[in-house]
């Protein structure tokens, strides 16, 4: 109600009131009388005056209950928004002391599993390549990623202290599994795997060899009584009964050098121990280097004979068409696939040259006069002819499938 009185105050003095006073004043003017509208301008004004007071003076309980009720509200929101803002921060806090551990955690489990989903195919291939040399998966450690090679990527990992290179093709297979000085192969794709305690050194021999080659070492450095191995440049590896040291020496009393590189051949039989061979920074001292000839079976595949319609030739494995040529005293493996028409597929990367049979001498040396070369990547197909006195010969580590057409 408060409001009607004040808005009828304002009519009456911003329009009644000035127009009852033009009008007096205009009666004024033209000399008419104006006893009788003399005093309602003033009455008009004084009314609107009252309108004012009695608004002004106005407030029912309504308004005020509706304010008090808005004041709390308000009240009570900002108390809300406190609170919370005082529990946010603590909330935040706690968040923020915990998160650098999920992450920390997080980035174990995520480094473990890039390691076996990484380096394992889908068909856990490394495993099987493992256990196919006797090694318990379960004891394999420190798995690790290396720089790739030219078919695949490259990995490591430790069994019983000792360090394995692994070398995987670009189709998931595993191409071998070698030991990290000597790059043994103990598995090798292709052949019947080997025992890998044949190849993995016996940790109760190493001490005995190595004080003995410390000790025949100081003979042939002048001056030098006592050696001391260099702290992490100790190599180990076997081959049978063959063991085999690398590594670094420093010398105490030699003026001239005090740093040596050398390199040691033992052969261990009934529980002693023999050199062989000494080279102390890379040169002979002792002996000649000892490389023993490793056994190993090659396997037969269904994929390569006469019976199938296709061809599958694998770099390194003799199969069926393959045969060793001799190019002035090395050995040089050659395919002799039936004479025509082929689609070839690339199954690992790498290429091959269609070749005559027949050598030829260029600039001292007996080789085959090239028909075509081909560098394939995996998956990709192209057409070739092979005609009579021709064969074919595969760069490193390719593998193709050849289909008659």
């Amino acid at each position: 109600m408060y409001a009607i009185f004040i808005v009828l105050g304002f009519f009456l003095t911003l329009i009644i009131f000035p127009i009852m006073l033009l009008f007096w004043l205009f009666k004024v003017v033209i000399k008419k009388s104006t006893k009788k509208d003399k005093s309602r301008p003033f009455i008009c004004l004084t009314i609107a005056l009252a309108f004012f007071v009695i608004g002004a003076m106005t407030t029912p309980d309504d308004i005020n209950e509706n304010k008090t009720q808005d004041i709390v509200e308000e009240t009570s929101e900002i108390d809300e928004t406190a609170e919370l803002s005082e529990e946010e921060p603590q909330e935040v806090i706690e968040d923020q002391s915990e998160e650098p551990v999920k992450k920390k955690e997080n980035n174990e489990e995520n480094k473990k599993s890039f390691e076996f989903k990484d380096n394992l195919s889908e068909d856990d291939s490394l495993k099987n390549a493992v256990e196919a040399i006797g090694m318990n998966y379960l004891d394999v450690k420190n798995i690790d990623k290396l720089d790739d090679w030219s078919s695949g990527s490259r990995y490591s990992f430790v069994n019983n202290g000792f360090r394995y290179i692994v070398y995987k093709l670009d189709n998931g297979e595993i191409s071998s599994i070698n030991t990290d000085y000597k790059r043994t192969a103990i598995y090798e794709r292709g052949y019947e795997p080997v025992n890998y305690k044949d190849f993995e050194p016996d940790k109760n021999i190493i001490g005995e060899i190595q004080n003995d080659c410390l000790s025949r070492m100081s003979e042939y450095i002048d001056g030098e009584t006592t050696l001391e191995t260099k702290d992490g440049s100790m190599m180990y590896d076997r081959i049978y009964e063959y063991y085999y040291l690398y590594g670094e020496v420093k010398a105490k009393n030699n003026i001239d050098k005090k740093v040596y590189t050398f390199a040691a051949d033992y052969v261990v039989n009934n529980g002693g121990i023999t050199c062989k061979y000494i080279a102390i920074d890379g040169m002979c001292v002792f002996g000649e280097e000892q490389t023993p000839e490793i056994k190993k079976t090659e396997l037969q595949s269904n994929k390569e004979t006469s019976e199938s319609d296709v061809i599958t030739l694998s770099d390194g494995i003799q199969g069926e068409y393959g045969k060793y040529d001799d190019f002035d005293g090395e050995q040089f493996l050659r395919y002799y696939i039936p004479t025509g028409k082929y689609l070839v597929k690339c199954n690992v990367r790498g290429g091959f040259y269609v070749e005559t049979i027949e050598l030829h001498l260029e600039d001292g040396w007996h080789v085959p006069t090239t028909i075509s070369q081909n560098m394939l990547n995996a998956g990709d197909e192209i057409e070739i002819v092979v005609e009579d006195g021709q064969c074919i010969s595969l760069i490193i580590n390719t593998e193709i499938e050849l289909e008659k057409i």
